[in-house]
């Protein structure tokens, strides 16, 4: 069990700690999905057993038993509007399909230019994903997940992109209680370059006509652990860790627990270590029948609190 953490953990140590902010676009694809997982501080990978998977571990699918369905939406950082939906069904008793989609908006915003502040014109920047899902079990113990995708940004009327990527994942069960460790990686794919062109002002007077350059996506690298801490009949506490290598900011550890009351109310808390403007997590949730609703806090420090609130339904 000893040489099992170590092997997690000891490479997040060796990762090189330096930011590189501000390299890689698509950012809208970096804010966490679900009331669940938020609540939990975003360690989630070991704990995911519904559609939201296709979120944060697409292996984590083969956990569904028949269906599942994910909706739900909140406001953003400066009123920006994020909204998610994810359908999972399983094809047979080794595996599981499904499909995502992923809307992010700004709402109108004024134009400003260099030669006039408030144009009168209004844009909005509109970004979107949408792919899907397939997950198998290859043994009792190991299953892999994958997520292929489309997805683009809208710069108002000013500049579009649309590019392809994939996600990886997979999940163990280790047979050890009930230890597993997770695995994936997020928004691989090749370069997005924006269209149209722009003025070149460098020199603070209007120059040559340029192309946008082309950016990385955020590609994000997930491992965790989660495990059954303590379990009777009507009551469940689960503890989750999980380890989290950006492509473009400094490497972050995410702790979560979740404690089940007869498997009808939940209560969560996370905490975030090394993550810009944010910290704290906790959550609640319900179930009835088919239906869980969550909810979830989370302190964004001098930013404004996220809260987040959301439906599952999962038979």
């Amino acid at each position: 069990m000893k040489k099992a953490i170590l092997l997690l953990v000891f490479p997040l140590v060796l990762l090189p700690q330096f930011a590189k902010v501000g390299t890689a676009g698509a950012q809208f694809l970096t804010i966490p999905v679900g009331a669940r997982a938020t609540g939990m501080g975003e360690a989630y990978i070991g704990v995911c057993e519904d559609a939201t998977a296709c979120f944060w571990d697409p292996a984590d699918l083969v956990r569904i038993d028949k269906v599942s369905v994910f909706i739900g939406g909140f406001q953003w950082i400066a009123g920006f509007q994020h909204v998610n939906v994810a359908f999972a069904k399983r094809l047979n008793p080794v595996s599981v399909a499904g499909g995502f989609i992923t809307v992010f908006d700004s709402g109108e915003m004024e134009e400003t230019t260099i030669e006039e502040y408030g144009t009168g014109n209004y844009f909005s920047y509109k970004a979107y994903q949408a792919g899907v899902s397939y997950a198998a079990s290859l043994t009792e113990k190991f299953s892999f997940g994958l997520n292929l995708k489309v997805l683009g940004e809208i710069y108002g009327p000013y500049s579009s992109t649309i590019a392809w990527a994939w996600d990886v994942g997979t999940i163990y069960f280790t047979g050890w209680k009930t230890l597993r460790f997770g695995m994936s990686i997020f928004h691989f794919g090749p370069d997005i370059k924006p269209s149209g062109t722009y003025i070149d002002w460098t020199n603070g007077e209007p120059g040559d006509t340029m192309e946008y350059s082309p950016y990385p996506l955020p590609i994000t690298f997930r491992v965790g652990a989660a495990m059954e801490v303590y379990q009777t009949e009507n009551m469940r506490v689960t503890l989750a860790v999980d380890g989290v290598h950006p492509n473009d900011n400094l490497e972050g550890l995410r702790i979560g627990t979740e404690i089940s009351l007869m498997d009808m109310l939940f209560v969560r808390g996370g905490y975030a270590l090394q993550k810009d403007e944010q910290d704290v997590s906790f959550g609640m949730g319900v179930k009835y029948n088919i239906f869980n609703i969550d909810y979830s806090f989370t302190n964004m420090g001098a930013l404004p609190d996220c809260h987040r609130m959301d439906v599952s339904i999962s038979f």
